[in-house]
């Protein structure tokens, strides 16, 4: 798919759309075996669930709670190109009401958005940007009923972090870990700076082929330990993500890290220790759900104990029923 390509929802149907974009058989004929989450399934599975019509349960003060289409669509515009993020983050919680969940995920959303002025100035809007893995997101969030991360009743709980929908297995395959936003990679690219950006661990390669889309230098590198249905570059490095970094003789890159796995290997800490450069863009969890980076610890706290470096942007992104997700901006202040 190239930069000037244009992606179709399929009858307002996420599995339809999997199998047209991606040229896979009828769901009933597929033997693929979707793995993720602790989870097997083939599409059909995930088909059923679907067309069953089962909704995220949201839980508030001690009840379930129903979510209008109005909030879907208002959660959703926040993270389109054409949208002003910060704007639409302040008209999501000034036009909930009270009496729903709205205002609870809407004033978390606001707090979490910090982003140094001199970035902020830079932020602009676009018409249209090709991002399949955003559009079928939007959808998914219509069909299952979320509207962004409640950070009440446990939802930060690592005991919980793995419940979530079986939709999950399917994006991670064809897309990634972590769904892009304007914003998120508008960030990345002034940040970047026309520096190359390392692009450590990154799959099946999603969020490079969407970056390089934008005109920013991306190097690729997987140790390709996993394995993806679909491949969205071809010159990936394979390499061990440490032993990459201690060869790489500029300090003048940028460190990209999406949704980096929490092993007991300090694997994350490694990466960060061994990267030479003052600039590191992370994606993953930003609660304390341990899901990304660090057992014991947010990406955040790692960086204020380590010293030396400031967050310079801290900008919610689209998440996933459980998840939530954000692009956080590391700079080093001190050599």
């Amino acid at each position: 798919m190239n930069a000037d390509d244009v992606f179709e929802i399929v009858d307002n149907d996420i599995i339809k759309t999997i199998c047209h974009t991606f040229k896979l058989p009828p769901p009933e004929e597929d033997t693929f075996l979707y793995a993720a989450e602790g989870i097997q399934l083939k599409l059909h599975h995930v088909q059923e669930e679907l067309k069953s019509g089962r909704k995220w349960q949201y839980q508030f003060k001690g009840q379930l709670v129903d979510v209008t289409q109005s909030d879907v669509d208002a959660y959703t515009h926040i993270f389109k190109s054409s949208t002003a993020t910060a704007k639409l983050l302040k008209s999501f919680l000034e036009n909930a009401k009270k009496n729903s969940t709205r205002p609870a995920i809407a004033a978390y959303l606001n707090i979490r958005r910090r982003i140094v002025p001199v970035l902020e100035a830079k932020l602009s809007r676009k018409k249209t940007h090709l991002n399949p893995f955003f559009d079928i997101w939007c959808l998914a969030c219509k069909q299952l009923g979320f509207m962004g991360p409640l950070q009440v009743g446990g939802y930060d709980d690592p005991r919980k972090v793995h419940l979530t929908h079986s939709l999950l297995p399917i994006f991670m395959h064809h897309f990634g870990c972590a769904v892009p936003c304007w914003e998120t990679l508008q960030l990345i690219e002034l940040v970047a700076a026309h520096r190359l950006v390392l692009d450590v661990g990154c799959g099946n390669g999603y969020w490079t082929w969407i970056l390089r889309n934008m005109g920013v230098q991306v190097e690729a590198v997987d140790d390709k330990s996993s394995s993806w249905r679909t491949m969205w570059i071809d010159d990936i490095v394979g390499a061990d993500a440490v032993t990459y970094l201690k060869k790489r003789k500029s300090a003048d890159e940028v460190l990209l890290l999406v949704y980096p796995i929490v092993g007991g290997n300090k694997l994350t800490q490694r990466i960060l220790e061994a990267f030479k450069g003052d600039t590191v863009c992370y994606v993953g969890t930003q609660n304390a759900n341990r899901y990304t980076a660090f057992a014991d610890k947010t990406m955040m706290e790692y960086f204020e104990q380590r010293g030396g470096w400031q967050m310079v942007a801290s900008s919610p992104m689209p998440s996933f029923p459980g998840k939530d997700d954000a692009l956080q901006i590391f700079v080093r202040v001190t050599k």
